[in-house]
């Protein structure tokens, strides 16, 4: 799926960004960087054009071999972001060490965020804390007009969910 993604964003003329997500399984791998490398080389796109979206688990389990590569792939332009972000350890540490681009709100806090005070209340933390580091915040699981209201109420940067698509196999 990475390679047909950076096909895509190939064919779209640098009209386009997209995001991967990256396993721990892939960050353990000595193969990333130079496949990855090898895909930007193999259809001239920028590294600038992809962020990698790492776990909150994977970003935190602290190996230092995943921050490392991180690191090296930060330095090659590719931009980084949390997923799913509330969810497991919420390690500050992490977004000092890796200078991480984007958090994406887990989608359990946005979901009900126009009916639950508590989830609003955090989604709004998470929001203030991450612009005042300079990181992009987005929303995951925006199934509605309300939700997105609110997602917008709050100043969340990016949203993505049913209301504006459903999944799709297809790029």
């Amino acid at each position: 799926m990475i390679d047909k993604s950076f096909a895509f964003i190939a064919q779209q003329n640098d009209a386009i960004s997209i995001s991967v997500n990256i396993t721990e399984d892939d960050l353990l791998s000595k193969n990333l960087k130079p496949y990855l490398v090898e895909l930007l080389d193999k259809y001239k796109i920028s590294a600038s054009q992809i962020t990698l979206e790492i776990l909150e688990g994977v970003s935190s389990s602290g190996a230092k071999n995943n921050i490392l590569q991180l690191k090296e792939l930060k330095e090659l332009g590719f931009s980084l972001a949390i997923d799913d972000f509330g969810v497991e350890y919420s390690n500050f540490e992490r977004i000092n060490e890796l200078d991480i681009d984007f958090i994406k709100i887990d989608a359990k806090y946005i979901k009900n965020i126009d009916s639950n005070p508590k989830s609003y209340k955090i989604a709004k933390a998470i929001t203030d804390f991450a612009s005042s580091m300079g990181i992009k915040v987005i929303a995951e699981f925006v199934a509605s007009e309300q939700i997105y209201e609110v997602v917008k109420e709050l100043n969340i940067d990016f949203s993505q969910g049913y209301y504006f698509s459903e999944p799709s196999a297809q790029i």
